[in-house]
């Protein structure tokens, strides 16, 4: 069982995603440097976001990917976390069952939540968290967002 933080994950993920962004699936990169350039505060901790149509280099094997999914968007933003977005023609319910099982068999602990929209998996692993939100696109298809981040404490 997921401990009794669930919130404090989803909502860390939520906050690491709207850093991260959402936008669509072009490719780019914005370093420290580009944002001193034009403006935008930049720290010593910054790190660099970095745009694919791919799963983001170094992501963590203990992760799957969805299998046959089309990779929309990948996201890294180092240290910070990672996002991936997907469509599957699967319905919610498999897409479910595949994260709920893959992920206990990979030693996360999960809870599934169920909202009007969709489903969510929580889990965690070590200094991990891990948030899949699983929901119905307006054309029928299954989307699946992915986000880990490390949480050192």
């Amino acid at each position: 069982m997921i401990s009794s933080k669930p919130f404090c994950c989803a909502a860390g993920a939520v906050l690491i995603w709207g850093l991260v962004g959402c936008g669509g699936s072009e490719q780019s990169t914005s370093s420290p440097a580009d944002r001193a350039t034009s403006g935008a505060p930049t720290t010593p901790e910054e790190s660099e976001v970095i745009v694919t149509n791919d799963i983001p280099s170094g992501f963590p094997a203990d992760i799957p990917e969805y299998p046959g999914a089309d990779v929309l968007q990948g996201r890294s933003a180092g240290a910070d976390g990672m996002t991936v977005k997907l469509e599957t023609d699967d319905s919610v319910d498999e897409v479910n069952r595949f994260y709920g099982d893959t992920l206990a068999a990979q030693g996360w602990s999960t809870e599934l939540r169920s909202s009007p929209t969709g489903t969510v998996v929580i889990a965690d692993k070590d200094t991990r968290k891990l948030v899949v939100g699983i929901s119905t696109t307006a054309a029928g298809r299954t989307r699946v967002d992915v986000i880990v981040v490390e949480v050192p404490f």
